[in-house]
């Protein structure tokens, strides 16, 4: 419930930031120019897509895994925690090239990370438990499909990126 406030409250000010650069400005390029070098612009449409990226994780997460166990929360939690520590550690070498594409892959691996262990967890748990039903058995190879689809798009386009640089 909390993460949906949080969601509803980031989109409406992110909404209201807009429609007011509208009405100050009336021409599309002056409000995406506006919208673009404002940080207080830049920070509440940042913040919508933070909440709304949590939301969609969340809804997936409910989808796949149903509702985790303690122990998952636990050891995903600690391992989130550290590695932002270990990313932000490695990503003050390129401090110049921060920017808003960078914090969208960063956001993006991040997620990506956290189905990869929710899954790793996910599987160690239907192979010690002894009643698993089918259908945990079905979300848990769905959820591995979906990342590894997702896995192999994100390999292809990194790798088409490479060869224009």
């Amino acid at each position: 419930m909390r993460l949906i406030s949080y969601a509803i409250f980031s989109v409406i000010a992110a909404a209201v930031i807009v429609v007011h650069a509208y009405h100050q400005r009336r021409e599309f390029f002056t409000v995406v120019v506006h919208l673009s070098t404002s940080k207080l612009s830049v920070a509440l449409l940042s913040n919508a897509f933070v909440a709304i990226l949590l939301c969609i994780g969340s809804t997936v997460q409910a989808i796949f895994f149903g509702k985790l166990r303690e122990a998952e929360v636990e050891r995903l939690w600690d391992k989130i925690r550290t590695s932002l520590f270990e990313t932000c550690f490695a990503v003050t070498m390129f401090r110049d090239d921060i920017g808003s594409s960078f914090l969208l892959n960063f956001l993006g691996l991040l997620v990506l990370k956290w189905f990869h262990w929710l899954c790793h967890y996910r599987g160690e748990f239907v192979s010690q438990s002894m009643h698993t039903s089918a259908m945990q058995h079905i979300r848990a190879l769905s959820a591995m499909l979906l990342l590894g689809y997702v896995d192999y798009h994100t390999a292809n386009v990194l790798y088409a990126m490479s060869l224009f640089i």
